[in-house]
């Protein structure tokens, strides 16, 4: 069975609080930086611009409880939001180190 190649760009930025226009050019430049390389696929922790698939970590707040989700999404559209205890169960791991 053939598979494809994906090029997926990983970013940790250095984000400070109130730092609003210094974390967009952050963002912004780790954007290009990942689409000069030729990724389809772009994962950070924070929300970006366009024309680049996001995988975004964070807490989501559904009927009072909270769940650690991952939120993809392209184009400024959320495409879905799945919890991390779903995509255990599936049998898929994801490791977080901090």
């Amino acid at each position: 069975m053939g598979g494809h190649l994906v090029t997926v760009a990983t970013c940790n930025l250095n984000q400070w609080v109130l730092d609003w226009e210094g974390n967009l050019n952050r963002i912004v430049e780790s954007i290009h930086i990942a689409k000069a390389a030729g990724a389809r696929l772009r994962v950070g922790p924070d929300e970006s611009t366009h024309g680049i698939l996001l995988d975004i970590g964070m807490p989501i707040l559904h009927r009072n409880l909270r769940y650690n989700c991952r939120v993809i999404c392209l184009d400024g559209k959320i495409l879905l939001i799945v919890s991390l205890t779903t995509l255990a169960a599936m049998g898929i791991r994801l490791m977080v180190t901090m």
